[in-house]
């Protein structure tokens, strides 16, 4: 009953398992799964989830694009290139690339909502 008011109209009780990633909790973290998996360097999530909370969110998905079309050798090397030159780019225009919505050392944890949560699930399951 639960589930149907979040959402899950066809959702099966009886195949229902626990989410395998469990520590998604914040918007960010899904930020950085879902990079890692584009980038497809899964061993190194801690790095993009670092950078997805020190950058505005848009100077991320910005580089993401860029990344998506790549036929790259290593794709995580042209990312990180992107953001530096992203960086750079943002200063010049007056645009402030680092986050300022919450201060580093006092960073409330925003609550991810269940449609975020369904597809960090997913997401977790065909990793």
């Amino acid at each position: 009953m639960a589930l149907e008011k979040i959402g899950y109209q066809n959702f099966a009780p009886e195949k229902w398992q626990a989410p395998v990633n469990k520590r998604v909790n914040t918007p960010e973290q899904l930020q950085a799964l879902r990079l890692a998996r584009d980038l497809q360097d899964e061993t190194h999530k801690k790095i993009y989830l670092s950078l997805c909370k020190r950058y505005q969110p848009g100077l991320i998905a910005e580089a993401q694009r860029f990344i998506s079309d790549a036929q790259a050798e290593n794709r995580a090397k042209l990312f990180m290139w992107k953001i530096r030159q992203l960086n750079s780019a943002w200063r010049a225009d007056g645009k402030e690339p680092l986050r300022t919505d919450v201060a580093p050392a006092k960073r409330r944890r925003r609550k991810i909502t269940p449609a975020q949560l369904f597809e960090a699930e997913t997401l977790a399951e065909t990793n």
